[in-house]
């Protein structure tokens, strides 16, 4: 039972939400008598739920809306890559984003059905070379396939941007012998017309075509050497004229959204004609001029 004066005249403090009418009407129609009740002035106590007819709208429970999604993946086995347990359980998501996990009684847009199947954070592949690949193969054969949903392109500090026109050949020439490609794949999928020569001209094109997934992509060195000094960047050393110049490249890289740079000085990375891929032949100075462009501009790795 309520005693409603005692709440009343001890000042009790109840909060309603801002579209119910005043705490204390809510608590007077309670304490109003019904026909043929006390009327002697004495205090009345009523419970709740002796007359519908007495509790006022402000104390009835309001029914909760279901939560709605734009998908959900329900009855999977879910493991979230902390190390824990998998178990079963639904995924939903709402505005790209994971906005609930576990028994989800809820609508979506779309539903699918998971049961018998593993629900994961897809696998990030940080060592690939879909460089050229990805121009004419938006879905980045096979990587999908393994449930892999992010890769990183340019490793081992090789690549097809920057590239002049009089290089595209040698460019190609060393991804066939130091990653084992084929030479005619690669010249027939980029074709003889390449959309770009700059790497932020690499990039607008890779945005054009598309991708099934997501893609980070590195600068690399031996393209960058040999846009600066030819055929000569698998020879020497560079000047600091021509440090300069690639150190200007991959800034500019880095602002258009390189994710970092990469170079190699591995002796088992042989290019063209046998010849050492061109970052082989930079000094250390060099390299730690163009790695120094990381700090200038405040990203990548």
């Amino acid at each position: 039972t309520v005693d409603i004066e005692v709440l009343l005249r001890h000042g009790t403090q109840l909060s309603c939400p801002p579209w119910a009418p005043p705490i204390e009407e809510g608590l007077r129609s309670l304490h109003r008598p019904a026909p043929g009740g006390r009327r002697d002035g004495k205090a009345s106590s009523y419970r709740a739920a002796s007359s519908r007819r007495q509790i006022s709208p402000i104390f009835r429970k309001r029914k909760k809306m279901a939560e709605h999604y734009d998908l959900l993946v329900r009855g999977g086995t879910l493991i979230d890559g902390t190390g824990k347990p998998a178990m079963r359980g639904d995924v939903a998501v709402r505005d790209g984003r994971i906005a609930a996990l576990g028994e989800i009684n809820a609508t979506a847009d779309s539903v699918i059905d998971a049961d018998g199947r593993i629900v994961s954070p897809g696998f990030v592949d940080i060592h690939t070379h879909y460089d050229a690949q990805i121009l004419w193969d938006r879905m980045l054969t096979i990587s999908p396939w393994h449930g892999v949903t992010t890769v990183v392109m340019g490793n081992c500090g090789f690549g097809i941007a920057p590239t002049r026109v009089e290089h595209r050949d040698l460019i190609l020439r060393t991804l066939e012998n130091v990653e084992g490609m084929s030479l005619d794949a690669l010249h027939e999928g980029i074709g003889a017309n390449w959309p770009f020569e700059t790497f932020p001209e690499y990039l607008d094109a890779i945005e054009t075509h598309g991708s099934a997934i997501n893609v980070g992509a590195l600068i690399g060195h031996t393209p960058v050497r040999m846009y600066v000094m030819g055929e000569e960047s698998t020879e020497r050393e560079a000047t600091d004229d021509e440090i300069a110049q690639m150190k200007a490249i991959v800034v500019e890289a880095l602002k258009a959204g390189a994710i970092g740079f990469a170079t190699s000085k591995a002796p088992t990375h042989i290019g063209y004609a046998g010849r050492p891929v061109p970052s082989r032949a930079a000094s250390i100075e060099e390299i730690k001029t163009l790695a120094s462009a990381l700090r200038e501009t405040g990203s990548g790795v």
